[in-house]
């Protein structure tokens, strides 16, 4: 949305100063610093920016902040404007834009300034997607860095195409401005190809994969965690890390648990957050714990998450839909095999680094009206009244576990040459410094 003019040059020169004595100035801009995977790479990219540009200014621009940002080696700057928003009308978003276009204002420096902005099209605030517009104005270099897409979320790409309308423009064209000055960064190969095919920014979109952070060593003690949640240290842990909300299809894993025939111990770290995630969690929480499924939900709640990691013998996902897919290579980092649903999108690229992920498969097949088809693609409701079907029949369960190779990849053993060559890899490819240089060298060319 184009602002006033007269608006434009007000806030220009009313909000035109920043901080002096930097050669450049970079904001990191997103909506909150709320735990998250966005945050956590926020956190990397602060402490390896700080380290690799000793002599910038950095500056994190957020809705919320949170205290654990304190001690980083940048200036924390809140606006509560930048927080999750939808408008419900044109004059709303005019007011929310207009504040946001002042903060980003304000904090230009005197010298080059990169505005590197996380996850602005996702439809969260799309008043701060509109406000980009008019920053590139200001002809500072902006970084538009894509997590996730809105595409690929159709009620929020409904409120983008509400805002883009009000603007009298596509929707494309609000979401990816054709800027000299905005570059589009996304986290894996397939949604780079998107950008390309579709001539979104063509010329100026990069890959950059997000950063894996190798996690801090935890003496945890498994006889005291096993006695906290009722797990049998004889028998090897399986951990699935996620909070379980519907894209996780924590159905699968289930499925999973009641086929195993407590061969082993399962383990689902965290219950939803969000109050419309709850009600499918808590058919799938009954269902397990009224049949005799042994699941232990919710663990986190009582032993610390780096305590499991540390302390399960293998990392378990069943995710449908990933961004950048820490969860499949964070665990290598720790020493932990990765298996489970593969998403290629997100995998492919981890492959071409190096990564060996033979431990994971693209089809848990399941029976399901005259025919066999793919766990996942079915709809909570048809997964619940399977895996219920499961429990009562022990032949269903014995076809469902002998079909194709799925079983015999999450449960067989990984040598600790792959475990070594993984480390190896992923520290190459992936680790917080690689990204560092990276956007070190994306600002140096803007």
């Amino acid at each position: 949305m184009v602002l006033y003019p007269a608006i434009y040059i007000e806030l220009t020169i009313a909000y035109g100063t920043a901080k002096k004595g930097y050669a450049v100035k970079i904001v990191l801009v997103h909506y909150h610093l709320r735990p998250g995977g966005v945050t956590s790479v926020l956190r990397q990219q602060v402490a390896v920016l700080a380290t690799l540009l000793p002599n910038a200014e950095i500056t994190v621009l957020v809705g919320e902040s949170d205290s654990s940002f304190d001690t980083l080696p940048a200036t924390i700057v809140v606006d509560p404007n930048l927080d999750y928003f939808v408008p419900q009308s044109v004059e709303e978003a005019l007011a929310k834009e207009r504040t946001i276009l002042k903060t980003f204002i304000s904090q230009i420096g005197n010298g080059k300034t990169v505005f590197h902005i996380h996850n602005p099209t996702l439809a969260k605030n799309p008043c701060l997607t509109a406000a980009i517009h008019s920053l590139a104005d200001r002809n500072v270099s902006i970084v538009s860095f894509c997590h996730d897409f809105s595409e690929d979320r159709p009620a929020n790409q409904k409120i983008n195409e509400t805002y883009a309308s009000w603007c009298n423009v596509s929707v494309n064209e609000f979401l990816y401005p054709d800027r000299k000055n905005i570059v589009y960064c996304t986290i894996n190969s397939s949604d780079l190809t998107r950008l390309n095919e579709n001539d979104f920014a063509k010329a100026t979109s990069q890959l950059i994969p997000s950063p894996v952070q190798k996690p801090s060593p935890v003496n945890a003690n498994r006889e005291e965690i096993a006695k906290k949640i009722n797990l049998d240290c004889s028998k090897e842990w399986y951990f699935y890390p996620v909070r379980a909300i519907e894209r996780k299809n924590i159905g699968e894993f289930i499925l999973m648990a009641l086929l195993d025939n407590n061969e082993h111990e399962w383990i689902l770290a965290r219950r939803p957050a969000n109050e419309t995630e709850i009600p499918l969690y808590e058919q799938w929480f009954e269902l397990a714990t009224t049949n005799g499924i042994t699941i232990h939900f919710d663990a986190v709640e009582t032993v610390p998450f780096s305590d499991l990691m540390n302390s399960s013998d293998r990392i378990i996902t069943t995710s449908t839909r990933e961004g950048f897919g820490m969860a499949y290579l964070e665990p290598w980092l720790a020493g932990k095999p990765v298996a489970g649903r593969e998403i290629p999108m997100v995998v492919n690229d981890m492959r071409n680094g190096g990564v060996i992920m033979d431990q994971l498969y693209t089809e848990l097949a399941v029976p399901f009206e005259d025919s066999f088809v793919d766990f996942a693609s079915l709809s909570p409701q048809n997964q619940l009244r399977l895996v219920e079907k499961c429990i009562h029949d022990q032949s269903l369960c014995s076809t469902i576990k002998a079909r194709g190779s799925w079983w015999k990849k999450v449960t067989e053993s990984v040598d600790q040459s792959v475990i070594t060559a993984n480390i190896t890899a992923i520290d190459r490819e992936f680790s917080t410094e690689t990204f560092g240089r990276r956007l070190v060298a994306l600002y140096s060319h803007q």
